[in-house]
């Protein structure tokens, strides 16, 4: 009889520390997720901030220096859950927008810049490196 026991607490032991070692793997997963979400974030960046520009509109907004429609139009863009900061830089990236473009502060560390190098497409030529910053709530 104290053999059945005995063999118990072997297979007891044994799936115990099977199931510790099959938690430890799950560890990576959680930092790799991390990684994966500042990658989305910087690639909705890009695709915000090219489709806003893909028919010059972004430049105009910018040549017309209509911050508050520039704000409008990034939040039309992405999810509610999204904190954004928008700024406007010279060729010289000293900033143009005297005002903050953006959703407030910050939420999360979690956050993604990305530059957009983008022209006028009046006369005058102007070039403007517009930086989005993007940070989500995890």
């Amino acid at each position: 009889m104290n053999d059945k026991r005995g063999n118990v607490r072997v297979i007891e032991a044994l799936l115990a520390s099977i199931l510790l070692l099959s938690s430890l793997t799950l560890i990576p997963i959680a930092q790799k997720h991390e990684d994966n979400s500042v990658e989305m974030l910087s690639s909705t960046a890009r695709q915000v901030l090219l489709g806003l520009n893909s028919d010059g509109h972004l430049s105009n907004l910018v040549d017309e220096e209509n911050w508050t429609a520039i704000r409008s139009s990034v939040q039309a863009c992405i999810p509610l859950t999204t904190w954004f900061n928008l700024t406007v830089y010279d060729a010289d990236m000293v900033p143009l927008n005297d005002t903050p473009i953006s959703s407030g502060t910050a939420i999360s560390e979690n956050t993604a810049s990305v530059d957009c190098v983008i022209a006028s497409l009046n006369s005058s030529f102007s070039v403007y490196i517009i930086r989005l910053q993007l940070g989500r709530l995890d």
